[in-house]
C-alpha cells in the first residue's frame, strides 16, 4: 500500500509540474549576469537571440554585482540563467523547476582543473589514462612516484623533457624542464602574500587615502579619522604577518610551509606534428547536458591555433608550406614549441578551422583516412574526459536542491598532435572565451570547424574619434564561435519546446505505473526528473545532430562501463586497454619519450666509447639522485607529503541505472510509450 501511495504522489507532483510548464511556442527567455564576464563575452549570445526569429530573447541583464537582482533572483521571468560559477551555485541552492536551465553542471571541476583532470582520468581508467593524456604526476602528492619513474627511465636509457604547470590560465605558469630540473623545482613554494603598501591605501595611492580620511573626518568627526587610521594599521600588520608566514625564506625547515607553486608535472610532447614549421593545438567544444542520465554533445568543428615558427627542424622536414615532426632536444627548444594564444602573432599565422587541418592532412598523406582517424580519436579522448567527470558531477548534484538536471555547460577541450597524428588531451577549460577576436566581424555561422581558446575579450570597440569601427572580415575563430553559439541556442530552444510534451508524457506514465503497481507489477525504476529527461532524450539527440553536434551519450555509458571494469593490478606506467574498446585506439605502441633513446643506451658496446657512455649514464643517475634529495632540505614538508604517494581508488561499480541505460542504448533506444515499455527498460 505504501508503494502505491508513493507512486500516486509522484504522479500528482508530475501532473502539477506539467500544468505549470509553459506552452511549447513560448520564446526561450534568457537572463544574463553580465558582470560575471569580460567585455564582449556575451555579445554573440545576444546576437544569436536577436536573429532567432522570436524563438529566444534576452529577458534581462544584470550589470551590477551589488545593486541589481541577479538571474537566480529572476527565475519567474527567465528560463535560461546565463551566469558565472558563483551565480550557478546560488541558483542550485534554490528550488528551480524543470523548465529552468543554468549554464553550468555541478561537479565538472573534476576535469576543468589541471591536476583534477589527471586525477579524475587516472581514477577512472588507471594506467590507460596515459593514452589520453601524457604521463603526469600530481604535485606534491606524487613527487616520490615521479622521482622513481624518472630514475627508471634514466636507467633504461630513455630521456625526455617535462612540463611543470601552475594552477593558472591564459598561457601562464607553464615551463619546460629537464628531468633534473623537474626534481629540483617541482616542490617550489607558491608565492605568498607580498608586502604591498598600495593595496593598503584607498584608491591605491597616498592621495586616495588622504581624501578618504578627510571624508570620514567630515562625516564622523575625530572617531571616523581614528577608525580609518586604525583600520589601515591593522591591515598592514595582518599583511606583514601573512607575508612572513608564507615566505619561502622563512624557516623552511620548521615552518608549516606554503602550497607548492606547481600542481602538475607532465611529460612533454617533443615529437609534434608541424604545419609550415609551426606547432599548434586543436580546440573543440563540448556541451554537457546533464549527469543522470549523462548526456554530452561535441560540436562538429574545432579551431587550430599556431605557435611560432621553429628555427631548427628535424632532418627531412618539409618546406614552409608542408608538415614535419620536430624533436625538442633541450628545454629552450621545448619552450619554443609551447603554443600560447595570448602571445601568438595571428598576423604571421592565422588560425585554421579543423576542416582546414583535415584537408591539409588529406593532401599531405594522399588519403582521407588520416583525417577520419584523427576525428575518431578526438571524439574518443573527449568522451573519456567527460565520462571521468560523471561520478563527481552526480555527487555534487545530490546536495543541491535546485538542480533538476536541466542544466548545461560549455567546455573547451585542447589537444596537441604528435608526429604520428595521435591527439593528446592537455586541458579542459570551463567558461571558454566567447568574445570575438576581430572587432566588429561577422562570420557565416557555418558548422565547418572551430572554437576558441582562452582568448582576448575585445568585444565591440570604437575608434578614438567616437565613430564605430568598420566591420572586418571574420576568421575561423569568430566564424566558428558564431556558428557554435547559434547552434547551442537553437538546441536549448528545441529542448525548451519539448518540455511540455515530456512533462505530460511523464505524468501519464507515472499515473499508469501507479495503477500497475496496484496490480503488483512493481513500481518504475526511475524518478520523475530522470524519466522526463529520458523521454526527451531521443528528440534532443535528433535536434543536436541536425544542428551540427555529435551525440556522445552512448559513448559516455560505454566509458562508464570501462571505469567499472578497470583492472586493479599491473604497473602504474603500463598503458594497456584491451579491457576497454573506447580507449583501445588511443594507446600508443610505446610511451611518449621511449623512442628518444640516449647515447648511453644506443652506444653501449665495447672499447672507449662504451666506457664513456657508461660514465655518462652513471653521471646522469648521480645528478637525478642529488636533484631528488635537494627538496628534502629546502621544502621538507612538501617532500614528506610527496613520499606518501597517492594510491588509486578502487574501480567504481556501475550503478543499476547506468546498466539499464547502457542496455537501452544498445537495443536502439526503443520508445518508452507505455508502462510495459517502461517495465522492459527497468528489467534490462
Amino acid at each position: 500500500m505504501s508503494v502505491r501511495l508513493l507512486l500516486l504522489l509522484l504522479g500528482a507532483v508530475a501532473g502539477a509540474t506539467a500544468a505549470s510548464t509553459p506552452p511549447a511556442d513560448t520564446p526561450l527567455r534568457i537572463w544574463i549576469d553580465d558582470f560575471f564576464f569580460s567585455k564582449g563575452e556575451t555579445q554573440l549570445l545576444r546576437e544569436a537571440a536577436a536573429a532567432s526569429g522570436g524563438a529566444a530573447l534576452v529577458a534581462g541583464t544584470t550589470h551590477n554585482r551589488v545593486l541589481q537582482l541577479k538571474s537566480y533572483q529572476r527565475t519567474g521571468v527567465a528560463d535560461v540563467l546565463w551566469t558565472g560559477p558563483a551565480g550557478c551555485y546560488e541558483a542550485f541552492r534554490r528550488q528551480l523547476n524543470a523548465t529552468h536551465a543554468v549554464n553550468c553542471v555541478p561537479g565538472t571541476q573534476a576535469v576543468t582543473g589541471k591536476a583534477a583532470l589527471v586525477s579524475s582520468l587516472a581514477a577512472a581508467y588507471g594506467p590507460s589514462a596515459w593514452g589520453v593524456v601524457p604521463r603526469s604526476f600530481r604535485l606534491p602528492a606524487q613527487y616520490g612516484e615521479m622521482a622513481a619513474h624518472l630514475k627508471r627511465e634514466q636507467a633504461a636509457g630513455r630521456t625526455s623533457l617535462w612540463v611543470l604547470k601552475e594552477d593558472v590560465h591564459r598561457g601562464k605558469g607553464v615551463v619546460v624542464v629537464t628531468p633534473a630540473q623537474l626534481l629540483t623545482r617541482a616542490l617550489e613554494r607558491a608565492p605568498g602574500n607580498s608586502w604591498d603598501w598600495r593595496g593598503l591605501l584607498s584608491g591605491g595611492s597616498w592621495a586616495g587615502w588622504q581624501r578618504l580620511l578627510q571624508v570620514r573626518a567630515a562625516r564622523h568627526g575625530w572617531r571616523g579619522a581614528v577608525a580609518h587610521v586604525w583600520g589601515t594599521w591593522n591591515g598592514a600588520m595582518n599583511q606583514l604577518w601573512r607575508s612572513v608566514r608564507s615566505s619561502a625564506s622563512w624557516r623552511p625547515w620548521r615552518g608549516p610551509g606554503a602550497p607548492t607553486r606547481h600542481v602538475l608535472a607532465q611529460q612533454f610532447l617533443g615529437e609534434q606534428f608541424l604545419v609550415g614549421g609551426r606547432p599548434f593545438y586543436i580546440r573543440v567544444w563540448a556541451v554537457v547536458m546533464g549527469a543522470d542520465p549523462a548526456r554530452a554533445y561535441l560540436y562538429d568543428g574545432g579551431v587550430v591555433v599556431f605557435g611560432q615558427e621553429q628555427k631548427q627542424r628535424q632532418a627531412g622536414a618539409s618546406n614552409a608550406t608542408g608538415s614535419a615532426a620536430s624533436a625538442a632536444p633541450n628545454a629552450a627548444a621545448g619552450d619554443a614549441l609551447i603554443v600560447n594564444l595570448w602571445t601568438q602573432d595571428r598576423q604571421a599565422a592565422a588560425p585554421w578551422s579543423l576542416g582546414q587541418l583535415e584537408a591539409h592532412l588529406a593532401a599531405t598523406t594522399g588519403s582521407a583516412a588520416a583525417a577520419q582517424r584523427l576525428r575518431s580519436r578526438l571524439h574518443a579522448a573527449a568522451t573519456a574526459a567527460l565520462a571521468a567527470a560523471v561520478p563527481n558531477a552526480r555527487r555534487a548534484a545530490a546536495g543541491l536542491p535546485g538542480y533538476q538536471g536541466g542544466s548545461f555547460e560549455v567546455l573547451g577541450i585542447d589537444f596537441l598532435l604528435d608526429a604520428s597524428l595521435r591527439p593528446w588531451l592537455v586541458e579542459v577549460n570551463a567558461l571558454p572565451s566567447m568574445a570575438r577576436k576581430v572587432v566588429g566581424s561577422a562570420g557565416d555561422g557555418t558548422n565547418s570547424s572551430s572554437s576558441s581558446s582562452e582568448a582576448h575579450s575585445t568585444g565591440s570597440e570604437s575608434s578614438t574619434d567616437g565613430q564605430q569601427q568598420p566591420r572586418q572580415a571574420s576568421n575561423p575563430f569568430d566564424a566558428q564561435k558564431e556558428g557554435f553559439i547559434t547552434s547551442l541556442l537553437q538546441l536549448l530552444v528545441a529542448r525548451h519546446r519539448q518540455q511540455a510534451a515530456a512533462e505530460q508524457q511523464a505524468s501519464a506514465l507515472l499515473q499508469a505505473a501507479s495503477a500497475a503497481a496496484a496490480e503488483e507489477q512493481g513500481p518504475p525504476c526511475t524518478a520523475s526528473a530522470q524519466l522526463r529527461q529520458l523521454l526527451a532524450l531521443p528528440q534532443e539527440q535528433a535536434a543536436a545532430a541536425q544542428l551540427g553536434f555529435i551525440p556522445l551519450t552512448s559513448q559516455l555509458y560505454d566509458a562508464l562501463a570501462c571505469q567499472a571494469a578497470r583492472p586493479t593490478g599491473g604497473s602504474t606506467d603500463a598503458a594497456e586497454s584491451s579491457w576497454c574498446t573506447l580507449l583501445a585506439d588511443l594507446q600508443p605502441p610505446v610511451l611518449p619519450g621511449e623512442q628518444q633513446c640516449s647515447a648511453a643506451a644506443a652506444g653501449l658496446g665495447g672499447g672507449a666509447t662504451a666506457t664513456l657512455a657508461r660514465l655518462r649514464q652513471w653521471a646522469g643517475r648521480l645528478q637525478l639522485e642529488a636533484a631528488s634529495l635537494l627538496p628534502a632540505v629546502l621544502h621538507p614538508q612538501a617532500w614528506r607529503q610527496g613520499q606518501a604517494g597517492a594510491a588509486l581508488p578502487p574501480p567504481m561499480p556501475m550503478a543499476d541505472s547506468d546498466r539499464r541505460m547502457l542496455a537501452w542504448l544498445r537495443r536502439g533506444w526503443p520508445p518508452l510509450v507505455d508502462v510495459s515499455a517502461l517495465l522492459a527498460f527497468c528489467d534490462a
